[in-house]
């Protein structure tokens, strides 16, 4: 969890969603298992689900993407995510 490639932002949008902060430069040259990734993942969505209208209306995911390159990527890690939140 040290590496906070995605982080719950304090303030919802208007319609009262939480917002979930994607970073994904931040993995460049880290050490990481994908399953401890999916867990953060888990964990941060478990968190902003803690808010009632989050529950009702949903999550905003805000990656940012200046700077990213296609090496930002790691398709493994995104597919281990995608299949962790699709079920």
């Amino acid at each position: 969890m040290s590496i906070a490639f995605l982080r719950l932002l304090p303030d919802t949008d208007g319609t009262g969603r939480c917002n979930i902060y994607i970073d994904p430069r931040v993995l460049e040259g880290k050490e990481y298992n994908n399953e401890g990734m999916v867990r953060a993942a888990w964990l941060t969505l478990h968190e902003a689900l803690e808010t009632e209208s989050t529950q009702q209306k949903g999550v905003v995911f805000l990656v940012y993407l200046e700077g990213a390159l296609l090496r930002h990527f790691d398709r493994t890690l995104v597919k281990h995510l995608a299949n962790s939140i699709r079920g």
